[in-house]
């Protein structure tokens, strides 16, 4: 899963971003931190119920999940050094 996640969370590369969006897939980034907090508290994401998974980029670094089925939408936190990012995969249109 920590593979995965690094992947989709574009640790090192878009690859991922890249394929997605070519197949009709949504694909956002909250790359501040402050916007990716807010987003998540706005929604109810409740990040301290989570598993952690460790990165391998980044020395502090771990990921975290949750699929919304409501919004029909994966949520992919991504969290160096206190450093959050927000990535969210969706066939859904956010604005």
């Amino acid at each position: 899963m920590a593979v995965t996640l690094d992947v989709l969370s574009c640790a090192n590369y878009y690859t991922a971003k890249n394929i997605l969006q070519k197949d009709s897939w949504n694909f956002y980034e909250y790359s501040d931190s402050r916007e990716a907090k807010s987003f998540l508290s706005d929604n109810n994401i409740n990040l301290p119920k989570m598993n952690k998974y460790l990165s391998l980029y980044g020395e502090n670094a771990f990921c975290l999940c949750c699929y919304d089925d409501e919004k029909q939408s994966l949520f992919v936190i991504r969290n160096d050094n206190d450093d959050y990012k927000l990535f969210i995969i969706s066939k859904l249109i956010y604005n």
